[in-house]
Protein backbone atom coordinates (compact mmCIF):
# COMPACT_ATOMS: atom_id res chain seq x y z
CA UNK A 1 0.00 0.00 0.00
CA UNK A 2 1.37 3.36 -1.07
CA UNK A 3 2.64 5.39 1.90
CA UNK A 4 2.22 2.63 4.49
CA UNK A 5 5.24 1.82 6.65
CA UNK A 6 4.86 -1.02 9.14
CA UNK A 7 5.96 0.25 12.55
CA UNK A 8 4.94 -0.88 16.03
CA UNK A 9 2.54 2.08 16.46
CA UNK A 10 0.98 1.47 13.01
CA UNK A 11 0.57 -2.24 13.75
CA UNK A 12 -1.16 -1.34 17.03
CA UNK A 13 -3.45 1.10 15.18
CA UNK A 14 -4.36 -1.51 12.55
CA UNK A 15 -5.06 -4.05 15.30
CA UNK A 16 -7.26 -1.63 17.26
CA UNK A 17 -9.18 -0.60 14.13
CA UNK A 18 -9.73 -4.24 13.12
CA UNK A 19 -11.00 -5.03 16.62
CA UNK A 20 -13.41 -2.08 16.50
CA UNK A 21 -14.76 -3.22 13.13
CA UNK A 22 -15.21 -6.81 14.32
CA UNK A 23 -17.16 -5.51 17.32
CA UNK A 24 -19.43 -3.47 15.02
CA UNK A 25 -18.01 -0.11 16.00
CA UNK A 26 -17.32 2.73 13.57
CA UNK A 27 -13.80 3.95 14.31
CA UNK A 28 -12.61 7.45 13.55
CA UNK A 29 -8.90 8.05 12.93
CA UNK A 30 -7.65 11.48 13.95
CA UNK A 31 -4.10 12.74 13.61
CA UNK A 32 -1.80 15.36 12.20
CA UNK A 33 -1.44 15.87 8.46
CA UNK A 34 1.03 13.38 7.03
CA UNK A 35 0.93 11.05 10.05
CA UNK A 36 -0.19 8.06 7.96
CA UNK A 37 -3.93 7.96 8.68
CA UNK A 38 -5.02 7.40 5.08
CA UNK A 39 -2.22 4.91 4.40
CA UNK A 40 -3.18 2.93 7.51
CA UNK A 41 -6.83 2.82 6.45
CA UNK A 42 -5.89 1.75 2.90
CA UNK A 43 -3.71 -1.01 4.39
CA UNK A 44 -6.53 -2.16 6.68
CA UNK A 45 -8.97 -2.14 3.74
CA UNK A 46 -6.55 -4.30 1.75
CA UNK A 47 -6.25 -6.76 4.65
CA UNK A 48 -10.04 -6.89 5.04
CA UNK A 49 -10.64 -7.35 1.32
CA UNK A 50 -8.62 -10.58 1.47
CA UNK A 51 -10.67 -11.94 4.38
CA UNK A 52 -14.05 -10.51 3.29
CA UNK A 53 -14.39 -10.98 -0.49
CA UNK A 54 -17.72 -9.10 -0.70
CA UNK A 55 -16.51 -6.07 1.30
CA UNK A 56 -17.23 -2.65 -0.17
CA UNK A 57 -14.25 -0.48 -1.10
CA UNK A 58 -13.02 1.89 1.60
CA UNK A 59 -13.82 5.58 1.25
CA UNK A 60 -11.91 8.45 2.77
CA UNK A 61 -14.07 11.18 4.28
CA UNK A 62 -12.13 14.28 5.26
CA UNK A 63 -13.47 16.01 8.37
CA UNK A 64 -12.40 19.36 9.73
CA UNK A 65 -12.77 20.80 13.21
CA UNK A 66 -14.91 23.70 12.02
CA UNK A 67 -17.53 21.48 10.32
CA UNK A 68 -21.06 21.55 11.70
CA UNK A 69 -23.43 18.59 12.02
CA UNK A 70 -25.21 19.83 8.89
CA UNK A 71 -21.93 19.78 6.96
CA UNK A 72 -21.62 16.08 7.79
CA UNK A 73 -25.06 15.25 6.38
CA UNK A 74 -25.83 17.59 3.50
CA UNK A 75 -24.02 20.19 1.42
CA UNK A 76 -25.06 22.98 -0.87
CA UNK A 77 -23.73 23.04 -4.41
CA UNK A 78 -24.82 24.25 -7.85
CA UNK A 79 -25.94 22.34 -10.91
CA UNK A 80 -24.88 23.04 -14.51
CA UNK A 81 -27.50 25.80 -14.79
CA UNK A 82 -26.10 27.56 -11.74
CA UNK A 83 -29.11 26.67 -9.57
CA UNK A 84 -28.46 25.91 -5.92
CA UNK A 85 -29.10 22.28 -5.02
CA UNK A 86 -28.57 20.17 -1.93
CA UNK A 87 -26.82 16.82 -2.04
CA UNK A 88 -25.75 14.24 0.52
CA UNK A 89 -22.39 15.03 2.09
CA UNK A 90 -19.46 12.60 1.63
CA UNK A 91 -20.08 11.04 5.06
CA UNK A 92 -23.65 10.11 4.10
CA UNK A 93 -22.54 8.81 0.69
CA UNK A 94 -19.91 6.65 2.39
CA UNK A 95 -22.55 5.13 4.65
CA UNK A 96 -24.91 4.25 1.78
Amino acid sequence: VRGYVQTAPMAALISALAEDLVLGRSPCVVGAKGSGKSAAIRHLALLLSHSIPHARPARTVHLYKYMSARDLLIRRTTNRNGDTIWEPAPLVRAAL
